[in-house]
């Protein structure tokens, strides 16, 4: 049983730019696929040099999906993935040139995608206990 901060313990407050800069939010990302997707999320995460390699952070992305589609509708993905050797979570955000099929739950092609990669879960018990993760952060526009 993990320890829980008492209710009245004032939190530390993230803010989403905490983990996100303009090197990795791309405008008309022309791919043709979700498999091209991936890899240039990819690409976005490991090009900050800190962190695991551009396979890795493809790896990660294509298994967390074959679990389900992480489409969520209205034409928006949220391609996840946790691995070892990021020191902070890390966002990257793509508006695309063309929507793709991606088998979201209402069927409806994907324009817009937020990737994001977190620490993979420690088995060890001598780390401190994790806060538990923010709500999810849902993005709507229209293209």
């Amino acid at each position: 049983m993990s320890a829980q901060p008492a209710p009245d313990a004032p939190q530390a407050e993230v803010a989403l730019g905490d983990f996100l800069d303009d090197a990795r939010v791309v405008i008309d990302l022309d791919v043709a696929s979700r498999k091209r997707l991936f890899e240039r999320m990819a690409k976005l995460a490991a090009s900050r040099g800190d962190g695991p390699g551009l396979d890795s952070v493809l790896s990660a992305l294509t298994q967390r999906e074959k679990l389900g589609s992480t489409g969520i509708g209205n034409g928006i993905a949220l391609p996840h993935g946790r691995m070892d050797g990021f020191a902070e979570p890390l966002i990257a955000v793509a508006r695309l040139k063309r929507a793709i099929h991606y088998d979201a739950p209402d069927g409806a092609p994907v324009w817009l995608a937020a990737r994001s990669a977190d620490r993979a879960p420690s088995n060890s018990s001598s780390q401190a206990p994790r806060a538990p993760p923010s709500p999810p952060v849902l993005l709507h526009a229209h293209p």
